[in-house]
Order: C-alpha cells, then structure tokens, then sequence
C-alpha cells in the first residue's frame, strides 16, 4: 500500500476500509491521539457509507487519492518536511474530499439554483459541502477520532484540514500554480520550519493526488479516465433532458473522452506534477508514467478509439 502503483480498483469496499485504518496507524495517530478504536471504525464507516455510488467520486475514489498521498508521504519521503498533526490533517482530508458528492459538478448546481448552491451561495459549492459533511461527522461523539487532540492541535488540524478540502476546486488550479511557481523563485528546497512551506507542500500533496490517475499505470489509469468521462456524460445527459445547455466536457455525442484526457494531461495533470518535482526531486520517476500515458491516448485517438470502446475493454 506504501508503493505508487496501487491499484484500489482490484479490492472490495470493506478491503478498502482495512486499508484506511492501517494509513491512519502507520504513523501512530492511534496511540499518539488516544483514537479509541471504536470510535475510528465509526468514522471510517460513517464516511465510507457516506460516499454515493457514482462512477468515479466514489469511495474507490476516495481511498485511491489517500493511498496516492500516503505513497508520496512515505514512499517519497514527503512526511520528512510535515509535522505530526500535519499529516494527520492531510489523510483525514484526502479521505473526505469528495464525500457525498452528488455526481455533478459545481456549475451545474449554480445553474440549477440547487439546495447547496443556495447554502454556500454559489461559492465552492461541492467542496464547502465536502468540508462540512466530514466535518459534522467528527464532530459526533461517536465518530469524533480528534476527542485526544490538545485545544492547540484541534485548531492547526481544522484550519488545514478545511484549507486542503477547499483547494480541490479545480477553479483556483491557476491560482495555486502561480503560488507555487512564485514560492520556487526563491527557491526549490522546502523549508520544514517554516508554516507556510509546509501548507504548500500539503497542498501540493492533495492537489496532485486528486489528479494523479493519468500518472498510474495505464491499466488502471485508462480505467479511471473511463469512469470520469462517463459521470461528465451523465451529467450531461441529466442537463439535455432537463433543458439546459450542456456543460463542457459533459456531451456525449460530441465529446471526445480520449481527446478530452489528453487536453488534461497536458494543461493540467503535467505542468502540477513538473512543480511537484521541483518541490520533491524524490518524485521524477512519476514524470514518466505521464509521459507513456501521453503516448498511450495519442495512440488511441489516432486509433478513432471511443470511452464507450474503452470501457468494453476493462
């Protein structure tokens, strides 16, 4: 579970829940935090059930992008530069990110004047949504694994916890490229003493292993590619039959799923995992799965190979 190429896909839900409750232990939050173990199975529980069962923000989703930072907090040593409550916020984090999402996106919800667009005012609307879900169930006494944390330690992990929640949105993606390409200017090397390094670095973390799919393996990368491309041609489905223009990427009958990946790769996936290198030289190597990904779609679109074709093949 440590290693990069993980691949959730092959493990049930309930093998995915052992899974989160070793992430946790790895690095003694049991012990360290007094999390009575009961109280753990509850919160990992009530956030498993939590997820819907949508074809990619699902808890599949969820553990992947936990495993994903947890490979490059301990795999590439990134835990080396945070502190304990840090990466204790991180995993927690990571693991909530997407909970209860609805399977359609920030946009459509401001176009439907949806509940929750009203509740955080067309604002982040999904990410608020996550961050306050995963937030009232740690508040339960049942499920509240941060009982043991000292007032001091609540506060740091709450603060981060919702500020790496919040990032997801990929509307500020630009955002934190130029914070980070503005932060490599001074320099490259991470500065474990300072706050402010460390939050980018966690961030960085978070962002990355949201969109680290099209750096997996190409069996399980091109699988994942598949099942975000179809919740976009479901939600677009939804907004053809209720009357509204369909959203970008979201048309199945003129949207092109490989071409689509391809675009992302290049001006999303690839320029954040550049800076992730330059951030932590540890993780070149993943460069390269990028790279032969890239060569993989581009072989398939010439090919005229569709998502529906793809997905008949896994």
């Amino acid at each position: 579970i440590i290693k990069w190429g993980f691949n959730t896909l092959k493990f049930s839900a309930e093998e995915l829940f052992n899974f989160v409750l070793h992430m946790i232990d790895y690095f003694g939050f049991i012990e360290k935090y007094s999390i009575d173990l009961t109280v753990l199975n509850s919160f990992v529980t009530t956030v498993m059930h939590k997820y819907r069962d949508n074809q990619y923000h699902n808890w599949n989703h969820a553990v992947d992008v936990m495993q994903t930072v947890f490979s490059l907090l301990v795999e590439f040593k990134a835990y080396r530069f945070l502190t304990p409550i840090e990466i204790f916020a991180l995993l927690i984090a990571s693991l909530c990110h997407d909970i209860d999402h609805p399977g359609r996106n920030n946009q459509f919800h401001v176009n439907t004047t949806s509940e929750l667009a009203l509740i955080y005012n067309d604002s982040c609307v999904l990410e608020n949504h996550h961050a306050a879900t995963a937030s009232k169930i740690l508040m339960k006494q049942e499920s509240n694994i941060l009982k043991g944390l000292s007032p001091t330690e609540f506060r740091e992990f709450r603060k981060l916890f919702l500020d790496l929640i919040l990032v997801t949105d990929m509307v500020d993606h630009f955002k934190f490229i130029s914070r980070v390409t503005t932060r490599l200017g001074n320099s490259n090397a991470i500065d474990p003493a300072s706050k402010d390094d460390r939050e980018l670095l966690a961030i960085t973390l978070i962002k990355c292993a949201d969109i680290s799919n099209v750096a997996k393996p190409w069996l399980y990368s091109k699988a994942w590619a598949t099942f975000v491309a179809e919740e976009f041609f479901m939600q677009g489905d939804h907004e053809r039959n209720i009357g509204l223009t369909i959203s970008r990427l979201c048309d199945r009958e003129t949207d092109d799923g490989p071409k689509n990946t391809l675009t992302f790769i290049g001006y999303i996936a690839e320029p954040t995992f550049v800076l992730l290198t330059q951030l932590l030289p540890e993780t070149q190597p993943l460069l390269q799965f990028i790279e032969d990904n890239r060569k993989n779609w581009d072989v398939l679109i010439k090919r005229n190979i569709t998502n529906k074709q793809i997905q008949q093949t896994l």
